[in-house]
């Protein structure tokens, strides 16, 4: 939820934003030199919170009616029959209201809640797929409905209740009720932990001059597909965001890109939910500037049409409401966001505490499948703290207790509706002269032969140099910095994974302690794993080989250094738009796909399998197979990937 500027530490994971990371400000901070091993310990176990404004009530707020879908099991099946090959309604994409007909509420049903809650002062808007209603009011009046506080309230057993006691609602609404959502978004104990400390920042790269669009591009085999003007015409590729950019940034990127700068090309359609805290808005956000600027010059003469909730704070309602809103409209063909909602350990503590519905993984993947019935290819970060994540064990008073696990991650990134993006590492080589002066001293010189798995790099430099750990224990934070993969503990294996070679088993190298100090010469161990695997697919995202973004501020160089899975969503669904505009029908939801295709002898993906330097912070390649949890199925051939995909 709290996005970087800089690099977060190794707690970016807990935060909800799956960022780039900021190369630009090289320095380390004052308050982080000189820190001792007891204080890093301080910093990875501990963290403040931010907690939301209290609301009045006189002031307008929001929440959402979940409506349970008609034949739940047969949605999801027809999410993967009209994206597999060979069956019967492959292809055969629903528009958003031909779901609403098939699987949504009645019109009656639909009317008796607009009704019931128009009679209460509430104002109410009914998804496309009558499923969700979205309702706005007084928080006065919405207590009064609910008898309840919105400070106060939060979830219990009973579906409708909020306070001390249920309120009445008529027996035939009750019936249709899945969940509601964004009731306790003003609930004080509805805390996110705020690792908006920056003590530690990626050394620079002083002479790398990074890559533009061409880095993704001639990588991974789209250019020939751009030459022969597959360049995403007719297509709109949307971009899900809690901040906002200043889009003369956007257009200059692309004008230096050759992309089209038409004035229509760019859209925003802001959506409705809750503020965490008013006063936390961006409008010149790092991290959407890049996605926007990359997901339009990927995909040059498509279309870029943002999503956006203005609360910093991504909350489960919100981000539930962009989605919704992106497949409500059907005008985009791909989409991508670069916000998560923290990891499965700590929404599974908050939901405990009674600040989310139960039902929220459900109400997930419901949002999710229904992109997929449409045709709609959407992308998500993997993460950057490489395999697991921080969460949040406890809350005392204000402060959360962290922990880290590899069975820690994201609820969005992981979802099995959903094409996770991991890193990956290009070739480089550096000298110490190139580095410059890191805040570590000169850490000789650096290099990488092969494209890898995206892991820390200081791993590396402490296998010859294991003394400087103990003259900047501030290293320790460099080193949970890597592209997000393993396995889900919520999801189960999805039936597009079962079978395919690598996916729940897995090799890895233990090469981090409990508090981030380095395993040197870690041995390689085997096992099984179960759940979901991810990522799916991966692509460059580290800071040594870095993206360069355009965004002007005063007093500061407008082109900077990125990285982060966050820029491989908007290229991957930049390159999904190109694909789409050499084809007739949108190429939809790639997983229930690719899986098979990874498994051809004329596979579009290349497996990055090495067992050697080669690892997210622990899972590394699995040789023979066509899946491992550092990387996904590997790289993407595009050009492969068009001939092949059906």
């Amino acid at each position: 939820m709290i996005r970087m500027k800089g690099l977060w530490l190794s707690m970016l994971a807990i935060s909800a934003v799956i960022t780039g990371i900021n190369l630009n400000n090289i320095q380390v901070s004052a308050k982080a030199k000189g820190l001792s091993n007891t204080q890093v310990n301080a910093i990875l176990t501990k963290s403040k919170l931010y907690r939301p404004s209290k609301i009045k009530p006189n002031q307008e707020t929001t929440f959402d009616v979940f409506l349970k879908p008609k034949n739940e099991s047969q949605y999801f099946q027809e999410a993967l029959d009209v994206n597999t090959p060979g069956n019967s309604q492959f292809k055969h994409y629903l528009t958003p209201t031909e779901i609403g007909n098939k699987f949504g509420q009645s019109n009656s049903v639909i009317t008796g809640w607009t009704s019931f809650l128009k009679k209460h002062g509430l104002k109410t808007t009914v998804s496309k797929n009558k499923r969700v209603i979205f309702v706005s009011g007084k928080a006065g009046s919405i207590g009064k409905l609910f008898k309840t506080n919105l400070n106060s309230a939060k979830y219990h057993h009973n579906l409708f209740q909020f306070g001390k006691v249920g309120p009445k609602f008529p027996k035939n609404l009750s019936k249709s009720l899945l969940a509601f959502g964004g009731m306790a978004d003003h609930n004080r104990d509805n805390v996110i932990p705020n690792a908006d400390l920056q003590l530690a920042k990626i050394s620079p790269i002083v002479h790398q001059v990074g890559g533009y669009t061409t880095r993704f591009t001639r990588t991974y085999h789209l250019s020939s597909l751009l030459e022969k003007g597959f360049n995403g015409k007719g297509n709109t590729v949307g971009i899900i965001s809690f901040e906002g950019i200043h889009k003369s940034n956007a257009f200059h990127f692309w004008k230096h890109e050759h992309a089209s700068i038409s004035p229509a090309r760019y859209t925003v359609k802001n959506v409705q939910g809750n503020f965490f805290n008013p006063k936390m808005i961006s409008n010149d956000s790092g991290e959407a500037t890049m996605d926007v600027e990359y997901a339009g010059s990927v995909a040059p003469q498509a279309n870029v049409r943002m999503y956006r909730q203005k609360s910093e704070m991504p909350t489960f309602l919100n981000t539930v409401n962009l989605f919704n809103m992106a497949y409500d409209e059907n005008k985009v063909s791909s989409l991508s966001s670069s916000w998560g909602l923290q990891s499965n350990k700590t929404n599974a503590l908050m939901q405990k505490k009674g600040m989310l519905p139960k039902q929220y993984l459900d109400i997930l993947s419901l949002t999710f499948a229904q992109g997929d019935l449409q045709g709609i290819s959407t992308f998500v970060g993997s993460g950057d703290t490489g395999a697991g994540s921080y969460y949040v064990k406890r809350i005392t008073k204000n402060h959360a207790f962290l922990g880290y696990s590899q069975h820690s991650n994201d609820i969005i990134t992981t979802n099995p509706w959903l094409t996770s993006c991991g890193g990956t590492t290009l070739p480089y080589s550096y000298k110490g002269a190139m580095l410059k002066k890191s805040e570590f001293g000169n850490i000789g010189n650096i290099s990488n032969k092969n494209e890898r798995a995206w892991g820390s790099n200081f791993i590396k430099v402490l296998q010859s140099k294991p003394e400087l750990l103990k003259k900047d224990p501030i290293i320790r934070l460099k080193l949970t910095v890597g592209g997000g993969g393993g396995f889900s503990e919520i999801y189960a294996t999805p039936s597009y994974q079962k079978g395919v070679p690598g996916v729940n088993t897995f090799n890895a190298r233990k090469l981090l302690t409990k508090y981030n100090y380095p395993i040197l010469n870690a041995p390689l161990i085997s096992g099984t794993g179960q759940g979901r695997n991810f990522p799916d697919i991966s692509a460059n995202a580290d800071a040594l080989t870095p993206y360069i973004v355009y965004q002007k501020e005063k007093g500061q160089n407008p082109w900077s250094l990125e990285a982060g899975t966050s820029i491989v969503g908007p290229q991957m669904a930049g390159a999904i738009a190109d694909l789409n505009s050499g084809r007739s029908t949108r190429m939809g939801f790639l997983n229930a796909q690719i899986y098979q295709l990874a498994t051809t002898q004329n596979s579009p993906f290349n497996p990055l399998n090495s067992t050697t330097d080669n690892n997210n912070m622990y899972y590394t390649g699995q040789p023979g197979t066509v899946y491992n949890q550092a990387s996904g199925l590997g790289t993407v051939n595009f050009e492969k990937l068009f001939e092949e995909y059906k």
